[in-house]
């Protein structure tokens, strides 16, 4: 994990959620220097471990095997499981395989004590009612719904109303639900607004649009790699002029706090662009200059 994303030493944060597959790809099985996650992390509220990655990852056996004790072994609060592929291209029976094979893997969790937030799969409504009615079976009182391959299409009518049915069935059934994958805040604020107002979100789409240098305001999203931006925000406020255009731990918690502008339903801040901003002075280029030429 890049520590320019731990943004809850800026802010305040409910609660972590790390992905596995990030420490998994990478053979780095162990946190080195500490047992305890919390203490890596510098946070004491809850931390939990998300089993969500690529594809032959979660089907793997040895995958969920470094699951298990990367979680119990660093003292993880909770945990999010089980993730499997499940596409709407492909034959129904197929994906309602893989999602069996992911409750089987919840119940093998829950068997060994360990606190589970149950993921809500299938690639139709009936399959999210009996994923459901499984996950409920075991005494699941939380859900997650992954919503990243929906929400970067959603442009598409039908992977958006299986996301729709998805989030729709998890709050009716489940006593607290978060999306993993809907911190896009334009999305928040439009068309995932009825979706998401009682739910808890989780993602990244803040932070890797911080390191490709783009930033979150009432306009829209500004790509300081071309442009210098000042901010008035609560957060800006307080760095140097500039800040955004330098600094990608500085652009992260400043998109965190539109994130969650978005889900308190407050409004965004007006970003000032310019061609350059140098020791709190704005330098605008106004004509060009070719070499060359006479």
């Amino acid at each position: 994990m890049d520590p320019r994303s731990w943004v809850h030493r800026h802010v305040q944060v409910n609660s972590l959620l790390v992905p596995f597959y990030e420490t998994w790809k990478n053979d780095h099985i162990l946190l080195v220097d500490h047992k305890d996650v919390h203490d890596h992390l510098d946070f004491d509220g809850p931390v939990g471990l998300s089993s969500i990655g690529p594809d032959d990852y979660v089907m793997s056996e040895s995958y969920f095997l470094d699951f298990v004790r990367f979680s119990t072994e660093h003292n993880f609060d909770f945990v999010v499981a089980w993730d499997v592929p499940t596409y709407v291209d492909w034959p129904a029976e197929t994906s309602w395989e893989n999602t069996s094979y992911a409750l089987n893997q919840v119940r093998r969790l829950i068997r060994q004590g360990i606190k589970t937030v149950g993921l809500l799969n299938g690639s139709n409504r009936a399959h999210f009612d009996q994923c459901a009615d499984s996950l409920l079976s075991m005494g699941i009182e939380s859900v997650a719904v992954h919503a990243s391959d929906y929400l970067r299409q959603r442009k598409d009518g039908l992977l958006f109303a299986l996301f729709q049915d998805a989030v729709k069935i998890a709050n009716s059934r489940f006593k607290n639900v978060l999306v993993i994958g809907a911190t896009d805040p334009y999305f928040i604020t439009y068309d995932g607004k009825e979706l998401l107002s009682k739910v808890s979100v989780s993602g990244f789409s803040w932070f890797i649009d911080a390191k490709q240098g783009r930033v979150y305001g009432s306009r829209g999203r500004i790509n300081t790699n071309e442009v210098d931006v000042l901010c008035g925000c609560s957060y800006c406020s307080d760095r140097e002029p500039g800040a955004l255009s330098g600094s990608t731990l500085d652009r992260a918690v400043h998109n965190f706090l539109i994130v969650q502008s978005a889900m308190e339903e407050r409004a965004f801040p007006n970003l000032e662009v310019f061609d350059i901003v140098h020791r709190g002075q704005k330098i605008v280029f106004v004509s060009d200059l070719h070499l060359g030429t006479k």
